[in-house]
């Protein structure tokens, strides 16, 4: 199977089940986005960091595009949220206390928000894709990188390790240079897993992805298996999935 692009998405999903990788990435299905109450405060709370700190708002502004963003949102996706106030609640807690602790630390050193990076590798064979959250300068004249987490805190793990990966060679690519430090920060917790690079784990990194290239491409059709571990009826593909409601209709998954 060739593919043209490997994301960090796409290798977790590859990891999560195989036949998910391949409907969702290679037979490109589409999946019907179907928004929560968690979906929506997550991105609400992305989009006020991202236009609070660049417009260098206060606190309240920067909860009143909070508040805008959380109800456009909720109405665009007919969630229905019989708590409002408290969510809302939730929200200007979490705004306040990031713009109380954080928001001196980043306002002034920002170099970038929402960076997306489209970078070839392996000779232009394939190319790695994704969106940084947030670069900031740092007083060692270079760059220290932010994902932004919402929801509950995680200690780090591969799949975070390979997130801020993909980051770190797509900016040592196209700049030639590697950040200070990496990390998640869960605001919601006020907590941050801090992560570093250097040219030998980037080089890793991109081995680690040329495998991972090679080996769905020397993959057939029939080598696509479920992860009957990860496969159940809230997956994506539950209407879709062979495994799910079988090829005759009458699935192997109860």
């Amino acid at each position: 199977m060739k593919i043209e692009k490997i994301s960090y998405t796409s290798w977790k999903d590859f990891n999560k089940c195989n036949y998910y990788y391949k409907l969702k990435h290679i037979d490109k299905i589409r999946i019907p986005f179907v928004g929560t109450i968690y979906t929506a405060f997550g991105k609400s709370i992305h989009h006020c960091l991202e236009v609070g700190l660049i417009s260098k708002t206060n606190k309240e502004r920067a909860y009143e595009i909070f508040e805008k963003y959380f109800e456009e949102d909720i109405k665009k996706e007919k969630i229905i949220v019989p708590d409002m106030l408290e969510w809302k609640e939730k929200g200007k807690k979490t705004i306040y206390n990031f713009w109380d602790k954080n928001f001196k630390k980043l306002f002034n050193k920002i170099y970038n928000v929402e960076w997306k990076f489209n970078i070839p590798l392996y000779d232009g064979k394939f190319r790695i894709t994704g969106i940084i959250d947030h670069i900031t300068n740092t007083k060692n004249d270079n760059w220290g990188i932010i994902d932004w987490k919402t929801g509950k805190y995680k200690k780090p793990n591969e799949e975070s390790e390979m997130q801020l990966s993909f980051y770190s060679v797509a900016i040592e690519k196209q700049f030639n240079k590697i950040p200070e430090w990496f990390c998640l920060h869960y605001i919601e917790h006020d907590k941050t897993n801090f992560s570093f690079r250097n040219k030998e784990k980037n080089k890793e990194t991109e081995e680690q992805l040329i495998r991972f290239y090679n080996l769905i491409g020397d993959m057939q059709e029939n080598d696509f298996k479920p992860n009957f571990k990860s496969c159940n009826r809230f997956c994506d593909f539950k209407n879709t999935c062979k495994y799910i409601i079988g090829e005759d209709g009458c699935g192997q998954i109860r």
